[in-house]
């Protein structure tokens, strides 16, 4: 398998009011497109098989992993100013697998997942102090990824210390769980999750474990302020759906309009504002992906991409992540087989853009993947280049910086990554997005 990441029309109606509002109040512009933006490329210290940026908040500061020349994963942090601190969790494995940092909130503080000795995952807590917390669920099995248990992962946090994540138990059926500021740890299960015992051997059409039950809580964010939560379950059928929980403990489920019913088809949410709006993906009943993006329970209005391929299976766009603005970031896949990021403004515009390095070469299946979209329109994710080998980039709205040249700090002569290497890139993360990082 390859490893894959993961213009303008009027979409999205009924909203510009409320966003012309906050952008007064925060006295914010996000008329800047791909156009006026400033690309910022870089690699952690130590890289050699890749750079992963995963998140970014409000400060410009940036998280993430990248691979070591002994294929060993570890931690990433940027400052605003270009700073990169590496980190390693205590008892994190060094012969394999390793340290994912995954989110970080306005504080400062990161979390993630890594590996054991026996490659079992457990959920981190990086402090801005530099003191960490590891975190194993005690229902998470507790054997090891390379035999399907994967253990337990934090994937998001919120300004108030709220964190989500997940965990696979012994009869591998994923859980979702939430850790309130003082350590107590709340596990839950969606209705309409699926019970059934998972077998390691059977892979779905996504190329990941076809896992029964609630996935991983929280990602890209999918948690905000107020303790709201979206993600994903997967039901009796092995079709997913999405659900939004409040801070309460309620339930809503909903479909994206479109999703298909067939095997490992339907809703995966992704991202959730701090005004109740949520943006995923769906699967159809042809395996193409879409966006969407509403308020669950209320309305759900879907969109493509413009260049998206829109026929062949498992291509499309997908959506990654939505600021507080309703400003949406993602990619999409177009008929050559190369993946390109966009924004979706407030008013419904699209904007494509490829990060510099990108190989967009026809049919390598590389490109640009963001990952999340700050307040201020900022951009974090990586792209692969022309040896499918990742690289940090930040997009910087021109109206941020006199100086709009880019800044590319990233090295191009770096290794190609070794066959068998796309799922171990993104384990847990690329549980609730399978399929968009491997075809």
């Amino acid at each position: 398998m390859k490893n894959k990441f993961f213009t303008a029309f009027h979409l999205i109606t009924g909203r510009n009011g409320r966003v012309s509002l906050l952008v007064c109040l925060f006295g914010l512009s996000l008329s800047a497109s791909a156009d006026q933006a400033k690309f910022v490329t870089f690699d952690a210290p130590g890289a050699v098989y890749g750079t992963y940026v995963t998140s970014i908040n409000d400060r410009g500061e940036a998280a993430g992993y990248y691979i070591d020349g002994n294929f060993v994963f570890h931690g990433l942090l940027r400052s605003p100013e270009g700073v990169i601190t590496t980190f390693d969790a205590p008892g994190a494995s060094t012969n394999g697998y390793g340290t994912f940092g995954i989110a970080l909130n306005v504080e400062g503080v990161t979390v993630g997942y890594y590996t054991n000795s026996d490659f079992n995952y457990g959920g981190l807590i990086l402090r801005r102090d530099g003191t960490f917390e590891t975190y194993r669920e005690p229902k998470a099995c507790t054997t090891g990824d390379p035999v399907g248990c994967e253990g337990t992962g934090f994937s998001a946090i919120n300004a108030l210390g709220v964190i989500a994540g997940g965990y696979v138990d012994s009869n591998f059926v994923e859980h979702a769980l939430l850790r309130v500021p003082d350590g107590t740890v709340i596990t839950y299960e969606a209705p309409g999750a699926g019970k059934t015992p998972g077998n390691p051997a059977n892979i779905s059409p996504l190329g990941d474990y076809l896992y029964q039950g609630t996935n991983l809580a929280g990602l890209s964010p999918g948690l905000n302020v107020w303790g709201a939560v979206t993600s994903g379950y997967l039901d009796e059928n092995n079709v997913y759906h999405g659900y939004l929980r409040s801070p309460g403990g309620v339930f809503t489920d909903f479909d994206a309009p479109g999703a298909g019913k067939g095997l490992a088809q339907g809703t995966i949410p992704i991202g959730l504002n701090d005004l109740g709006l949520v943006t995923g993906f769906y699967l159809d009943s042809n395996n193409v992906y879409h966006g969407f993006l509403g308020s669950p329970g209320r309305r759900l209005t879907d969109f493509d991409a413009p260049g998206a391929d829109t026929t062949d299976a498992f291509y499309g766009t997908q959506p990654a992540s939505l600021n507080d603005l309703g400003a949406i970031t993602g990619e999409y896949l177009d008929a050559t087989g190369v993946w390109h990021g966009f924004v979706l403004s407030p008013e419904g515009r699209f904007t494509k853009f490829d990060a510099p390095g990108a190989d967009l070469t026809a049919g390598d299946f590389n490109g640009t993947f963001p990952s999340q979209i700050n307040l201020f329109g900022v951009i974090a994710g990586s792209y692969t280049d022309a040896n499918s080998v990742a690289h940090g980039f930040l997009q910087i709205p021109c109206n941020f910086r006199e100086d709009c040249q880019n800044d590319e700090q990233a090295n191009r002569e770096v290794r190609n990554l070794p066959d068998n290497s796309s799922r171990i890139l993104s384990p847990l993360h690329g549980r609730l997005r399978a399929g968009q990082r491997s075809k």
